[in-house]
């Protein structure tokens, strides 16, 4: 039963994270109804090079680029293959369905007449009331004075903006490294006039004109507002869209990306700098001062969101990066395989596929208390002595894994490290033997053996949940007993003490 809720706890734990990263980068949300995503999505973003330096209302440095930093083993460097696989998504901006346009105008009457219209027909018949009588038409009176009331009524066309997903098996990047080095095979390079990138920028011209093909794509821009009767139907509002459009003004998209490759030869490795930057350039507008990034009502979208690469190596392996912080360590994992760029990464050893990270994430697992190491509060009251000593047989045993674990890791160790791992061995040695005087007084004395079986009798007969103590805390109560005998000054000999 303890094992289902403790797994139901974990999906719904996994589900909740999944949805928030969501929702912060945008992975989940389209369309972007009544926003601009640059307002919406905070992680993750990849700003143009051309943008000025500003991320909507996150903070001024720009990160125009995503990638890693790996090594390869100068032995397989002629036989290695990389495939990069770009991912992100551009917004290219709509014009609002007829639904989308009235739910707008419903909210702005409910906040201008501070009533709620719960359909767009209950707005037009408050606007043009039926007559009580069907054989008489309203008066012409009665149809002005609601007509002037709502002659205010009217909104822009609220941006709408659909994504349009990078993300494909078939869209990548291939590149050999020894057929990039110099003559010296010293290094190599990459940059965005490349053969390679004018062939990914092709591929994504073919992703891009898929957007062709939506009847709603923002082409034209229209600045005049919609009042209800242009929305009164289907026909009515596309006639606005079509009548209302400023025909010399078309926007463009002129979405771009690169992937800027560097290579340099350190020693027997290769570092490889892979990064994928965006180099969009803004679309054609009207505007003689361009919309803020602040503002909600962008006509093109130039940031690449939820932006990354992986990176799979072929005929070669990931040489492994150790890291200098825990270098002195033998408890973690001191080896990176990749060292990420304004990112993190990970590794899937499976398809030896590096990926960039914007939000990673550390399962932090529950400790849960070994309950075949509890000690039985009866077994303290029947037999102390011998319970005692079989704690200590188990302490024993553990200090003799600790050794031959110290013996196999030793050779792979720095001295830091090996003094480390010695102390904190010696530590638990100490621990031992400050339990061993524990039980010692215990059989010393019987006075303080009394007391012992009493304490235990006193936590059985009280506790209504537990009828057991932990390992670690019966193994400290009975270090300390000791400490508490010598305060008695007619126990212990004062060199006892």
């Amino acid at each position: 039963m303890n094992d289902k809720y403790s797994r139901a706890r974990e999906l719904l734990a996994a589900a909740l994270l999944d949805e928030f990263k969501a929702k912060i980068t945008g992975a989940s949300d389209e369309p972007v109804v009544g926003n601009s995503p640059e307002n919406r999505f905070f992680v993750g973003k990849l700003l143009s090079k051309g943008s000025g330096g500003s991320s909507g209302y996150g903070s001024e440095l720009v990160i125009e680029s995503v990638g890693a930093d790996f090594y390869i083993d100068k032995s397989e460097i002629q036989s290695a293959e990389v495939m990069v696989f770009p991912r992100g998504e551009f917004y290219y901006r709509c014009y609002p369905t007829l639904e989308q346009q009235r739910a707008a105008l419903l909210e702005e009457a409910s906040q201008l007449f501070e009533k709620r219209f719960a359909t767009f027909d209950d707005l037009m018949r408050e606007i043009l009331p039926p007559s009580d009588d069907a054989d008489q038409s309203t008066p012409e009176k009665e149809i002005q004075a609601s007509l002037n009331k709502y002659k205010d009524l009217k909104i822009k066309l609220i941006p709408v903006y659909k994504k349009l997903s990078l993300a494909s098996p078939n869209f990548y990047f291939y590149f050999r490294p020894a057929a990039l080095l110099d003559e010296r095979g010293m290094f190599g390079r990459l940059d965005e006039h490349s053969r390679e990138n004018a062939l990914l920028l092709d591929q994504l011209h073919d992703i891009i004109e898929a957007i062709n093909e939506d009847e709603y794509r923002y082409t034209i821009e229209i600045n005049e507002q919609t009042t209800v009767y242009d929305l009164q139907s289907e026909e009515a509002y596309r006639s606005f869209l079509k009548s209302k459009g400023k025909s010399d003004v078309v926007i463009r998209l002129r979405w771009s990306i690169y992937l800027d490759v560097n290579i340099k030869r350190i020693k027997d490795r290769f570092l490889i700098s892979v990064a994928l930057v965006n180099n969009s350039l803004p679309g054609s507008r009207s505007r003689s001062v361009p919309a803020s990034k602040h503002s909600n009502d962008m006509l093109t979208v130039e940031t690449l969101f939820n932006s990354g690469i992986d990176i799979s190596l072929r005929g070669a392996n990931y040489a492994p990066i150790e890291l200098d912080y825990f270098v002195d360590d033998y408890k973690y994992d001191k080896e990176q395989h990749a060292i990420g760029l304004n990112c993190s990464v990970s590794f899937n050893r499976e398809n030896n596929t590096v990926s960039t990270e914007h939000l990673p994430t550390y399962v932090q697992k529950r400790l849960v208390t070994n309950d075949s190491l509890a000690v039985r509060f009866q077994d303290l009251i029947d037999d102390p002595l011998t319970t005692l000593k079989n704690i200590r047989v188990k302490m024993d045993a553990e200090l003799v894994v600790w050794k031959e674990y110290y013996a196999e890791e030793e050779a792979g160790l720095t001295r830091t490290g090996q003094e480390r791992m010695s102390a904190e061995i010696a530590e638990f040695q100490r621990e031992i033997e400050r339990f061993q005087r524990g039980i010692d007084t215990i059989y010393r004395f019987p006075q303080v053996l009394k007391s012992f079986i009493l304490m235990n009798r006193t936590f059985l007969a009280t506790s209504k949940k537990f009828n057991t103590w932990r390992l670690f805390q019966i193994v400290f109560i009975v270090s300390l007993i000791p400490d508490i005998v010598a305060c008695d000054a007619n126990m212990m000999l004062p060199e006892e003490k």
